[in-house]
């Protein structure tokens, strides 16, 4: 019996190595990708998301080989769509793409139905100054007469539109109710392209939005203000003030940060999956066909492409800015479970 034994340990010791060989051959010629890839958007078509992706896309399929498939999913202001890509399988096969704001905002304010820590990020690639626009015939000619006026009117008299309920802008609009004493009209749409449409075409007074992905209904607004500490964009937003300077305030300033993200766990149990990926999409960003394509048409000013790092460490400061603005939601209805 002893030798028996010792016969078929020895038997399975020498056809381990042969049953493992083809497993170990296959992690290590992975292949991937070697299917399309889904890219997820949690806004309507047309906005500065999709058009910040569609920038890079030709240049990353080319790269990996395979094609990327957009699949905007609007709506509950990206909870549907974010809900969708948290449940994929970490395999470097889904990708979403959102503002740094949503994920405080969806956790923290309106309990999705997911956690924070859902997602790692990629890169947050775009930062787009967000302004104060209104529309050019308009009778306000400054951030004071804007809210001046505010402040005549009844209540909820100025209909000031935003992208989402969860984008920057919606903090930043709160936080200046408090700050000045008003009460606005707030008008969230699915998405920024909307929003600016309906400032273009006189259907709202105001609109905080991004600078840069405004540039299509430029010859129609005008800047009034920049949610920023300084700005850097006195060309692109004709020498504008600060909000803070202007009005003598304090609030959070606030840029449209579009940034890419994997649903959690991807880079550790794909991590040369992980490492592939994020080298092309940063290569993006180095390409001189890509370089030349975003400086024609206006939007160079706004790719800074950040490490994951440092993108993380921009996610936990806005994570903690919500933390803080919390009580400015209260009312909102998405905030119950």
């Amino acid at each position: 019996m002893i030798k028996r034994n010792s016969h078929w340990v020895s038997l399975g010791l020498f056809l381990l190595p042969l049953l493992l060989a083809p497993q170990q051959a296959v992690s290590a010629q992975d292949g991937y990708p070697n299917k399309p890839i889904r890219l997820i958007l949690g806004v309507a078509p047309g906005g500065a998301m999709e058009t910040a992706a569609r920038q890079w896309m030709p240049y990353l399929e080319k790269d990996l080989g395979v094609p990327i498939r957009l699949d905007s999913i609007p709506g509950a202001e990206g909870i549907i769509a974010n809900r969708t890509a948290a449940a994929a399988e970490p395999d470097g096969y889904t990708f979403v793409q959102m503002p740094l704001s949503f994920l405080p905002a969806q956790t923290l304010i309106f309990k999705a139905p997911y956690d924070f820590n859902a997602f790692e990020i990629i890169s947050n690639y775009i930062t787009d100054p967000m302004v104060i626009m209104v529309h050019k015939d308009s009778q306000w000619k400054t951030l004071k007469e804007l809210i001046a006026y505010a402040k005549s009117k009844p209540e909820g008299t100025l209909n000031f539109g935003q992208s989402s309920l969860t984008a920057p802008a919606a903090l930043v609009l709160h936080a200046l109710e408090e700050a000045v004493g008003i009460k606005l009209n707030i008008v969230s749409f699915n998405g920024g392209g909307p929003s600016r449409l309906a400032l273009a075409g006189r259907h709202t007074d105001a609109s905080l939005t991004g600078l840069f992905a405004s540039a299509s209904i430029s010859e129609f607004v005008r800047v009034l203000g920049v949610a920023q500490e300084k700005n850097l964009w006195e060309k692109e937003s004709k020498n504008a003030p600060t909000l803070n300077k202007e009005l003598g305030i304090t609030i959070p300033q606030a840029a449209d940060t579009i940034s890419l993200f994997a649903p959690a766990g991807f880079s550790k149990r794909y991590p040369e999956r992980a490492k592939k990926f994020s080298t092309a999409f940063f290569r993006v960003f180095e390409n001189p066909s890509y370089r030349a394509a975003i400086q024609k048409l206006g939007d160079a000013g706004r790719v800074l492409p950040r490490t994951a790092e440092e993108s993380q460490r921009l996610l936990l400061a806005d994570y903690e800015l919500y933390k803080q603005y919390a009580h400015l939601f209260k009312d909102y209805k998405l905030q119950k479970k």
